[in-house]
């Protein structure tokens, strides 16, 4: 029997035991358990498994969803669609569909094909989410997800366009080797025309489709989004992106001047070049409103690239957070980290700076002092993070000016370092 519920709770739940064969053996146990709920999320319970972890629960939810928030991953969103009539009230929903259902089995020790998810199921996700007239947050991952094709962008920007409240879209494509430019054209289609949309987040690491036309529907898409305030791309592993198509990206870039947050992930794009990056560089500083820059480009990074972006960051003054990430750029030299440093001094607003350069073995102490002094010049400067793990060619004279540096750091209140064989010197910094 069903445990007595509050008011709050309108969500008629039943789980029952499902009729699973394994080897030998046929569990049909009719047993029936409570699911717990909160107002402000749907959380699912996995009952007790038994010793030989042989069964698992199959989940039916019946009644009206009544929430503000909504977090459902894959795993159920087959019954939820079918069973469930969803709140108008509903503000935030995140749906997970990037896992299959045989995972749930999985969990339980039990072997499955599972269910994964088809073209039906993201007709009927796109079918409720234009029933919540209400919704302000989205989150959608749809990684790995073999039924995410054009035709599926095209459902969703039709859908979306229907929902003028959205102010955060967060969409993850990932390894999602169906869809290309024509299918990014039908959703930003549907982006485009939401007139509140601040926040925007999309993900398309190692998508063979995420190519230069996809990218040009990308811009035409973002410099039509006047209330854009923050935007994050990922694009890792994109190979077929070119310098003159980012440079286009870039200038797309330099129209939006409400934005304030920028995070690229470019890792693996050996294809953009160091003109493309000049170009982006000069493009983000005519951004008057951005305080948040996140960069990550890996071993495709030059001299010459990185002294782009330090003179890209000269002029944006009032910048608050500076992220910088150049994993094993092994044609990095000293020249672009001492062009980094004189670029930081100019930038006394920072509060936030990270800087890694893993295994950038061609980095010494010449090029690292700069940037150390520089800290110097950075007086809100909250947290820091400075990974310079095997630089072979870093000595104890970089340390000890990093040491002096710290020192006249009087806001700093969270330290990040990592010098790898050069970590047990640090202890010397706070004597």
């Amino acid at each position: 029997m069903m445990s007595k519920r509050s008011k709050t709770e309108d969500l008629g739940l039943e789980i029952q035991n499902s009729s699973h064969l394994h080897k030998k053996s046929l569990f049909d146990h009719q047993k029936k358990h409570e699911l717990q709920f909160n107002p402000q999320t749907i959380q699912r319970q996995f009952t007790k498994r038994n010793k030989a972890n042989k069964w698992c629960y199959s989940l039916e939810i019946k009644g009206e969803v009544n929430a503000d928030v909504v977090d459902i991953d894959g795993l159920f969103i087959k019954k939820l669609l079918q069973t469930m009539t969803w709140s108008k009230t509903i503000k935030v929903l995140n749906l997970d569909l990037s896992r299959p259902f045989r995972f749930a089995f999985n969990m339980f020790g039990v072997s499955s094909s599972g269910f994964p998810i088809t073209q039906e199921h993201l007709e009927r996700v796109t079918e409720t989410l234009k029933r919540l007239p209400c919704l302000q947050d989205l989150t959608l991952n749809l990684s790995k997800c073999p039924a995410t094709d054009n035709s599926g962008l095209y459902n969703l920007g039709e859908c979306l366009r229907r929902i003028p409240s959205l102010r955060k879209v967060d969409i993850d494509f990932s390894q999602c080797k169906q869809i290309t430019a024509p299918g990014l054209f039908y959703l930003f289609d549907g982006l485009k025309q939401l007139p509140y949309l601040e926040t925007l987040k999309l993900s398309f690491v190692m998508c063979p489709g995420f190519d230069d036309i996809a990218l040009w529907n990308v811009s035409n898409g973002i410099q039509r989004m006047t209330s854009l305030k923050s935007l994050t791309l990922y694009a890792a592993c994109c190979e077929n992106i070119t310098g003159r198509y980012f440079a286009y990206f870039s200038l797309s870039l330099a129209k939006v001047v409400s934005l304030q947050t920028l995070n690229l992930n470019l890792k693996k794009c050996f294809n953009i070049t160091d003109a493309g990056y000049e170009y982006f560089s000069h493009r983000i500083r005519t951004l008057p409103s951005l305080k948040n820059l996140t960069l990550d480009i890996d071993e495709t990074c030059t001299d010459a690239r990185l002294t782009s972006i330090a003179e890209g960051l000269q002029d944006l003054k009032g910048l608050q957070s500076l992220s910088l990430s150049f994993l094993e750029s092994l044609q990095l030299m000293n020249e672009g980290v001492i062009n980094l440093g004189s670029s930081l001094k100019m930038l006394p607003s920072l509060t936030s700076l990270s800087l890694s350069f893993t295994q950038c073995q061609n980095i010494g102490d010449e090029g690292f002092l700069p940037v150390s002094q520089a800290l110097r010049e950075l007086p809100l400067l909250q947290d820091l993070l400075l990974n310079f793990v095997r630089c072979p060619l870093m000595s104890d004279k970089s340390l000890k000016s990093l040491s002096e540096s710290l020192d006249k750091l009087d806001c700093l209140s969270s330290l990040h370092l990592k010098f790898g064989q050069y970590t047990g010197f640090l202890a010397d910094i706070f004597k």
